[in-house]
């Protein structure tokens, strides 16, 4: 049986000489008594030749239990700031009005109340197949007499196969008692969804083509911490 005299011996006799790792052998020379003393002096025969000491069973096994633990928890680290982080996704759809229905006032004269109903059939390619609908109800809720124009609120919920998306954009100056020309454009903003969609964010994009077959919508969709 070998014992420790209470010495600890040139710890980094016990590294491979390429390995460096977080500045370990520096470490290891200095609590061994070996000073500031270079690798390349230890080359040339300065420095103790390798103890016959065993180190120590305690201290060997708390060493290669700290370098597991900081291994362990820099990987889960990083694995949890992947997980966290939002992802972006853009979707596109394209869709055209196969129904509108105005709601007016009493006075039925297209003021502050007034609503239109909408229903569209959604596409998942320009020329696709119906995948589902989409509804929406755009209310006045201002008008310049004036200038002939008003502000309209829309909510909409568009439907997909694997769920839907609920989104609102408010539309100002736009012409009163008229419906959106062609090429009218305008952004809204994602509200959520349910099911495949449920809680995400983010904004949308939507144009109706100056060719008259569809309303071109994208959806910047933004996924965040499930």
């Amino acid at each position: 049986m070998v014992l420790w005299n209470g010495n600890l011996p040139d710890l980094r006799t016990y590294l491979p000489d390429s390995s460096n790792i977080y500045g370990y052998n520096s470490v290891f020379f200095a609590m061994s008594g070996g000073g500031t003393r270079s690798r390349k002096n230890r080359s040339r025969g300065t420095t103790p030749a390798r103890p016959t000491e065993l180190l120590p069973p305690t201290l060997h096994s708390m060493l290669t239990h700290s370098i597991k633990c900081l291994l362990t928890a820099t990987l889960f680290s990083a694995a949890c700031a992947l997980s966290s982080t939002a992802l972006a996704q853009d979707l596109t759809i394209y869709s055209n009005i196969v129904k509108a229905v105005d709601a007016h006032t009493d006075e039925k004269d297209f003021g502050v109340g007034h609503r239109r109903i909408r229903e569209t059939e959604v596409r998942l390619s320009k020329d696709g197949k119906v995948a589902d609908k989409s509804y929406s109800i755009s209310s006045v809720v201002d008008v310049d007499s004036k200038a002939g124009t008003g502000t309209r609120v829309a909510p909409r919920v568009t439907a997909f196969p694997k769920g839907t998306i609920w989104t609102e954009t408010t539309v100002t100056d736009i012409p009163h008692k008229s419906s959106v020309k062609l090429g009218h454009e305008h952004t809204g903003i994602i509200l959520g969804g349910t099911r495949a969609y449920a809680g995400v964010t983010g904004t949308y994009d939507l144009e109706f083509r100056k060719d008259g077959k569809h309303a071109v919508t994208v959806f910047h969709i933004v996924r965040g911490k499930k």
